[in-house]
This record gives structure tokens, sequence and C-alpha cells, in this order.
């Protein structure tokens, strides 16, 4: 593991623990969510550091060396390449074509008066058009690369 990965674990500590202490040292409508994000933080950075230390141990460093180099196999495998890039197609296809239908569906249920917000409606069809530019944008700047 990388002196990032201790880094990023203090970092995820620190947030949490930042976040406990806003939520007890305030009386606002966020607390829950401060109280939620405190035991979400400090948990990712027990669980990083946790694994740190753990691959840092003297027990295990061969063990770690032995996943890194199956690690850089699966990376760099010409089949996982191509089922990672097809399965990331197939997700935002998904993703695409959930979001319009889940447009469609708050349209009809604020037309039938069940739900009255446009938020959400906006929401989602800004999220959608955000999805579709991305991968435009990203598409075009690989296509420069090659």
């Amino acid at each position: 593991m990388k002196k990032y990965n201790l880094t990023a674990g203090i970092i995820w500590l620190l947030i949490g623990i930042g976040s406990l202490l806003a939520a007890i040292l305030s009386d606002t409508k966020l607390d829950g969510m401060l109280y939620t994000a405190a035991g979400y933080c400090t948990l990712q950075g027990v669980l990083t550091l946790r694994e740190y230390f753990y691959w840092h141990s003297p027990e295990n460093i061969e063990r770690y060396r032995e996943y890194l180099k199956n690690e850089e196999i699966n990376t760099n495998d010409e089949l996982n390449e191509k089922i990672r890039n097809k399965s990331g197609r197939y997700a935002y296809l998904f993703g695409v074509y959930s979001v319009g239908i889940g447009c469609i569906v708050f349209m009809a249920l604020r037309e039938l008066e069940i739900i009255e917000s446009d938020l959400i409606i906006w929401v989602l069809f800004g999220y959608l058009i955000l999805q579709l530019t991305v991968e435009s944008v990203i598409r075009k700047y690989i296509m420069k690369k090659y």
C-alpha cells in the first residue's frame, strides 16, 4: 500500500471527527446528516488505516507482493480490459435509460397530481443531460489520443 492510503485514511478519520464535533456543537436541522457523515467518514478512515497497517505488517509483506503481482496482471490483461469496458458501457446505458424513464414516471405522477414538485423532474433531466455531455466529451478526448 502506498503512503497515499495512509494519508487518505487519516483524512477520512479527521473529516469524521470534524463532522461529529460539528453535530455535537451545533443545533441545526442538519445534525442528522452530520452524524451520518461522521459515522461514514470515521468508518471509512478506520477501515483504510486497518488495511494499510495489515498489508505493512512483516508477516503479510510477501502475500502483499503476490497480491500486487496478480493485480497488475488482472489490470493489464486485454480480456479483462475489454470486459471492463463493455460492462462500463452497459452500466452507463442502464443509467441513462433509467434516468430517462424516471423523468417520464415523475412527469406522469405530477400530471396525475400525486406529486406537486417539479424539482425532481428537473434534477433527473439535468443529470441525464450531464451524463450524455460527459460521455460525449470523454469520447472525443479519448479519440484525440488515438
